[in-house]
Parts: structure tokens; C-alpha cells; sequence
């Protein structure tokens, strides 16, 4: 094995049985992935395996293989959720603040 550009290619497909176990690893995290999809509409589990190790290894064989252009997994786009979330709590914020200041019922 040279010590190229290819080297990373090389290791995951260089030989026959290499790019058999990397195709098989593709599959059966692509099947994991697709199960993780069918049982959990907040996209938690998906995202978790997508950025744990296996994850990330799964997107870098996916993107080195030489024969099969995959199409990008998409996970939870987390500016956008990190913004959602402030804005809840800002939005709670001002709900409690209504409720400390205003004027209580006589009972």
C-alpha cells in the first residue's frame, strides 16, 4: 500500500475482502439507520448512530467507495434546533415575567 491520496480507499477497498466487509458494513448500518427512521419521528437514535463512531466511519466509506455514489445521510440540522430552543425559552421567560408582574385577583 502506497502512501497517496488513495491510502484511506486503499484500506477500506484495496482488496477483495476488504471491500466485502466495508460493503457489509455500509448495509448493515444503512439497515440500522433505516430501522432507527421507522421508530423515532424526533430523529434522536438516528442521530446519535450517525455521529458515534461507527457513524462517522459508516459516512467515510460511504464517501470513499469507488464504484457507489451515495446520496448524503441527512441528520437533525442542530443550529436550527439550538435556535428553536432558545427561542422557547425566551418565550418562557417572558410568560413567567407576565405572571410575576401581573396584578394577583382579589380573592
Amino acid at each position: 500500500m502506497s502512501c497517496g491520496s488513495s491510502m484511506p480507499a486503499d484500506l477500506l477497498y484495496g482488496t477483495e475482502i476488504r471491500r466485502r466487509h466495508s460493503n457489509n458494513f455500509i448495509v448493515g448500518f444503512d439497515r440500522l439507520l433505516n430501522l432507527a427512521r421507522d421508530c423515532d419521528t424526533d430523529h434522536i437514535i438516528q442521530d446519535a448512530l450517525i455521529y458515534s463512531a461507527h457513524g462517522l466511519l459508516n459516512i467515510r466509506m460511504r464517501s470513499l467507495h469507488p464504484t457507489v455514489k451515495f446520496a448524503p445521510i441527512e441528520t437533525t440540522d442542530a443550529a436550527a434546533y439550538l435556535q428553536q430552543i432558545v427561542k422557547v425559552d425566551s418565550e418562557k421567560s417572558a410568560l413567567d415575567e407576565v405572571a410575576r408582574v401581573a396584578p394577583k385577583p382579589a380573592l
